[in-house]
């Protein structure tokens, strides 16, 4: 998956992405996403060959920006010197109340997801509410979903940073506790937004 943009997001819609380089121009022009449709939501994907890390990917559906966000390309926890989970680096900035769909691939068989954890900023107390997490998605082998919402009732604060984490999953036959992906509650700015159009 390396290379690719993968967005979680409703069905039947068209959505297309946009990469910026870090210094605000344009890495790659505007083009369509893929839907993998999974019932009630549906996952998009967009190969890039061109994206590097760092690069700010903004997400439209032809109306408004629906997803925006830093790209980090994939990267493995360690266990047993066999690929164990990747990362989703920085998934993006959001709003609060909204809920946050977005998939991974484990790399190695994944039997068992443990409990998911996020932890909010410095705070050590993680946030265990809101959070769902499915195993080998459409029947598709080591894909993970993982679905957040976004609540005060369920812990969640604006101006925040958070950490997914997913804890004593059973991966590869090994029991591993290793960070999924990152992403922040109304805690971001960036200069692209300002500049870009959806047409």
């Amino acid at each position: 998956m390396a290379n690719e943009i993968t967005f979680g997001y409703l069905p039947n819609k068209s959505l297309f992405a946009i990469v910026f380089k870090p210094d605000g121009s344009v890495r790659t022009i505007r083009g369509a996403m893929v839907e993998h449709n999974e019932g009630l939501n549906s996952y998009y994907r967009k190969d890039d060959g061109g994206i590097q890390a760092e690069d700010f990917v903004m997400i439209d559906d032809t109306v408004r920006v629906v997803g925006q966000g830093q790209y980090q390309p994939e990267s493995t926890a360690i266990g047993g010197g066999s690929s164990v989970a990747s990362s989703n680096g920085y998934i993006g900035d959001v709003k609060l109340g909204e809920t946050v769909y977005f998939m991974f691939s484990t790399g190695s068989t994944i039997t068992d997801a443990g409990t998911p954890r996020i932890y909010r900023d410095d705070i050590e107390t993680p946030i265990t509410g809101g959070i769902a997490v499915d195993i080998d998605i459409n029947s598709e082998t080591n894909m993970v979903g993982v679905t957040i919402v976004l609540t005060t009732e369920n812990g969640y604060l604006s101006d925040s940073d958070y950490t997914i984490v997913l804890s004593g999953a059973t991966i590869g036959g090994e029991t591993v506790t290793t960070t999924i992906g990152t992403f922040s509650i109304e805690n971001r700015h960036y200069e692209p937004l300002q500049r870009y159009t959806a047409k």
